[in-house]
């Protein structure tokens, strides 16, 4: 597969009308059916945009599977489309694209040892239905359940507040990425009860530097296994959290869907926890100035919960997808509200002069 930038002219886009005159719910109803359906997984090219024009000016809203679209690629995307008015020329620009994350995986695939150690990875994150284990307790949620989806934006720490708290985790020698979801995972346990937490990881695969502003589908998933006695102490939970990581960097060469082939196994996800920081990503400055936000598109019901540590700018966040019953959100709240107090108290015992995310 290879990817080809045509030359200006040979493409014609025609408009089609969705609706006129139509008032903000409807508005939403045909916007939200139209995407939903273009963006469907089996669709190609899994993508689709709607222009919204009203006397205050046009709305851009682009659509993505997730599955060809990561968390960075929106950064990327809103930081594109102000450049490509300014300077037209730089749409002419190579750009690294993910097939040429495709064709390495497809390569790892083929070397016997890495693949061997991160199935043995994915192995010992079963379950004796060889399954990979359910939400937490503490969320109600058992792991044959179907329920419909919720997105919440939580705020978790202002700007200077995450400041502070990346100043301490600095002084601590500790990784920031790690630091924030080491904070997560207490806030996790201490809501939930127990002492471990099995869950899914994000890793990030931009490993080279073309890839830095290349728009795709970039992320992976391995299994962790984090084992604390609940100490206060977040450096205790980020080193029991760094050692997990570290066990399940073999799996980074399998991805999901070849280890559930190859094992025979349920690999679905049912916790996946993620850190995205804004500045790693090349135009992260100009979201704010295009006015730009991620929505939620129709999913299927499941028993899955996905949660983001995302610092922007403006602070610290928690992005979650949840199972929307009202058990399952009193948990989140609670999770929240405990990420946030663990947060802000490990924040305050560090004021530096100038330090920042």
């Amino acid at each position: 597969m290879e990817r080809r930038t045509l030359p200006e002219g040979h493409v014609d886009l025609v408009p089609h009308v969705l609706a006129e005159r139509a008032d903000a719910t409807t508005a939403a109803d045909v916007v939200t059916e139209h995407l939903a359906h273009w963006t469907a997984p089996l669709r190609w090219p899994s993508h689709a945009f709607v222009t919204i024009e009203n006397l205050h000016g046009t709305t851009l809203i682009a659509a993505f599977d997730h599955g060809v679209f990561d968390g960075y690629s929106a950064y990327l995307s809103a930081a594109e489309i102000l450049r490509s008015y300014a300077e037209p020329e730089s749409l002419l620009e190579s750009v690294a694209s993910a097939v040429d994350v495709a064709e390495h995986e497809r390569a790892s695939e083929r070397e016997g040892e890495a693949v061997s150690a991160g199935l043995d990875t994915w192995s010992q994150a079963l379950d004796e239905n060889r399954c990979l284990p359910a939400l937490p307790v503490g969320s109600r949620v058992a792991r044959d359940d179907r329920h419909p989806h919720r997105l919440v934006s939580i705020p978790i720490a202002t700007a200077e507040q995450t400041s502070r708290f990346v100043a301490h985790l600095r002084a601590l020698d500790a990784s920031i990425g790690l630091g924030f979801i080491a904070s997560l995972v207490a806030a996790i346990l201490a809501t939930g009860g127990g002492t471990r937490l099995d869950a899914l990881m994000s890793v990030h695969n931009r490993d080279r530097p073309q890839l830095d502003t290349a728009v795709g589908w970039f992320a992976g998933v391995v299994p962790v296994s984090i084992q604390t006695d609940r100490s206060t102490y977040l450096l205790d939970v980020i080193d029991a959290t760094q050692q997990a990581w570290d066990r399940a960097q073999p799996a980074t060469r399998v991805p999901r869907h070849v280890a559930a082939r190859e094992l025979a196994a349920d690999l679905r996800p049912a916790l996946v926890l993620s850190y995205i920081h804004g500045r790693r990503c090349a135009g992260w400055e100009r979201w704010a100035e295009s006015d730009a936000t991620v929505l939620f598109g129709p999913v299927d019901d499941s028993a899955e919960m996905h949660v983001w540590v995302s610092v922007v700018p403006g602070g610290t966040y928690l992005e979650v997808r949840y199972p929307d019953t009202p058990s399952c959100h009193r948990w989140v709240e609670q999770v929240a509200d405990t990420m946030r107090s663990g947060l802000l108290d490990t924040a305050n015992t560090f004021l530096p002069q100038s330090q920042g995310a």
